[in-house]
């Protein structure tokens, strides 16, 4: 009997054995185990991405619908809101075969983006999947939920794309390329120190529903401000853009600058006390400057339409365009009520 009963028992777990690995890759699948989208983003509190490089990226839904990066900064508001729409509108196309399964699944876990979608609890995610890499024709995306082993082939219909470069975790790709931005009523003190032109610098305050400007140190007595002016001025201010990072000064130039005398000091502090500022200094000829020689045929030492600019607190080093931030380079001169009156009386 017992010459029997173990072949027959060996063959039977052979048998659930063999059962267990194919229901694995093929045949139906539990809905729950292909549920990648998330149908309410209003709801979404937060989103968490990481990748095996050790980036991660902390997207906090504030009030107003303003999207925080690590609690350091406002998210680009392009990049949020493609993903909100991949995380709305993802679909599984089809289930990834039995012959990519194992190159699918080293993939995942080599190289996947962690991605952890919050709602109503802050501390338990609502929905956890891995990002991976795209199929062949680059029109897939592999995906697979957390605690699950079935990986799937997913995309947007209608989107002929794969889907990874929406879930970033680089830092610089959720950031605006903005040195200010603020909104006209957020707006406290603006302070311009041009060391070289002291007469021109000033520090513009806001005092409930008006306005004194002063020498940058306070020195000066206050005068009649053009509220107009202010009011037009500030809203310049909603969105300062910067053209780059500028990743190439060595730590003995940018030690060189920090000891020099900057061309000015731009600083705007909001109602909340929080300071920005932007440190310009002349940016020197280089291979992507286009004007070289003044109009005598001179050799011209810094570039015409590039500064260089140290942002604070960030300590980030930018090139900016005097195209965009000239604008905003403004004198005292240009909100002093009476100064402003007698130049029209002389004219």
């Amino acid at each position: 009997m017992k010459r029997i009963l173990l072949p027959l028992i060996a063959i039977l777990l052979l048998a659930l054995t063999v059962w267990v690995i194919y229901s694995r890759t093929s045949g139906t699948v539990r809905e729950e185990l292909k549920d990648f989208a998330v149908k309410d983003t209003a709801g979404i509190t937060k989103i968490f991405l990481s990748d095996r490089n050790g980036n991660n990226v902390l997207l906090t839904r504030q009030a107003g619908n303003v999207w925080t990066v690590n609690d350091s900064f406002a998210a680009k508001k392009e990049t949020i809101k493609l993903l909100l729409e991949v995380i709305y509108r993802v679909d599984v196309r089809t289930r990834v075969s039995k012959s990519g399964y194992n190159n699918v699944i080293k993939d995942l876990a080599s190289s996947g983006i962690k991605c952890e979608i919050y709602l109503d609890d802050p501390e338990e995610a609502f929905k956890t999947y891995y990002v991976g890499g795209h199929t062949e024709d680059a029109l897939g995306t592999f995906m697979m939920l957390e605690n699950s082993s079935v990986p799937f082939v997913t995309e947007i219909p209608g989107f002929n794309g794969y889907l990874t470069p929406w879930y970033p975790t680089k830092l610089t790709d959720w950031k605006d390329r903005l040195v200010f931005s603020y909104r006209p009523e957020d707006i406290q003190e603006v302070t311009i120190d041009y060391p070289a032109y002291p007469a021109l610098s000033f520090q513009l305050k806001r005092s409930r529903t008006s306005y004194q400007i002063s020498a940058p140190d306070g020195s000066l007595p206050s005068v009649a401000v053009d509220t107009l002016a202010v009011l037009n001025y500030f809203a310049l201010l909603k969105s300062v853009p910067y053209e780059e990072p500028n990743k190439k000064l060595s730590a003995a130039r940018i030690d060189s600058l920090l000891k020099s005398v900057p061309s000015v000091i731009y600083s705007i502090r909001d109602s909340k006390g929080v300071q920005s500022t932007a440190v310009l200094y002349p940016m020197e000829i280089n291979a992507r400057s286009i004007a070289r020689e003044d109009s005598l045929g001179q050799s011209l030492k810094y570039d015409l339409d590039r500064m260089l600019a140290y942002l604070e607190p960030s300590g980030e080093w930018v090139t900016i365009q005097h195209f965009t931030f000239d604008p905003i380079l403004r004198k005292r001169q240009d909100f002093d009520l009476t100064a402003r009156k007698s130049t029209t009386l002389r004219r």
